[in-house]
């Protein structure tokens, strides 16, 4: 260790001056890190002393930082490529049909390149809330969202023919989309 005491000669006075060294007996709390989210930044794993009122970046309080150093960015939101494409003339593309059934079967044709998933979501055709309520989880699915009633029309048998799903997600009680219809759709996709 270094002699504390440091002479000086000032002139025809000689002054002494002491150095101390002071270390921090550390009172550390750490800070786990945390991912940052789209919109809330996130934090690397650090250390704060409430002695000296410093941020360390290790357990034993020898590696320095400051709080800022610290800070993941959020993310931002990144959704990707838009799976639309528009006209060359910007006008609106018209996806229909004769009535529902059929649209609905157009619509999932015209998106069978982002419907890839092996399941299909069924929802009443004559009335709207349980599809737009599964309309949410059906997009997660990389599902179609099938609109049937009653019976299947011819297009709706050949649409589920060529699916092959695997996988059924009825929206709405027996009500709304009847077993027999349940039965009808399941079988017309082997």
């Amino acid at each position: 260790m270094k002699n504390p005491i440091q002479s000086a000669d000032i002139g025809s006075k000689t002054k002494r001056c002491v150095t101390i060294n002071v270390t921090c007996a550390h009172k550390l709390s750490a800070t786990a890190a945390t991912a940052a989210t789209c919109t809330t930044n996130g934090c690397k794993a650090y250390w704060y002393c409430s002695n000296c009122k410093k941020y360390f970046s290790d357990k034993d309080g020898k590696n320095e930082i400051t709080l800022a150093s610290t800070v993941i960015k959020a993310t931002g939101h990144n959704y990707g490529a838009p799976s639309y494409t528009w006209s060359s003339d910007y006008k609106p593309i018209r996806i229909a049909g004769q009535n529902r059934y059929e649209t609905c079967v157009s619509v999932n044709n015209k998106f069978k390149d982002i419907l890839t998933g092996s399941t299909v979501c069924v929802a009443k055709g004559l009335d709207f809330p349980d599809a737009l309520a599964g309309g949410v989880f059906a997009a997660q699915q990389k599902a179609p969202l099938f609109l049937a009633d009653n019976t299947l029309k011819d297009e709706q048998k050949e649409y589920l023919k060529a699916k092959k799903a695997d996988t059924f997600y009825v929206f709405g009680g027996t009500g709304a989309v009847a077993d027999k219809l349940v039965t009808e759709i399941t079988t017309s996709s082997k």
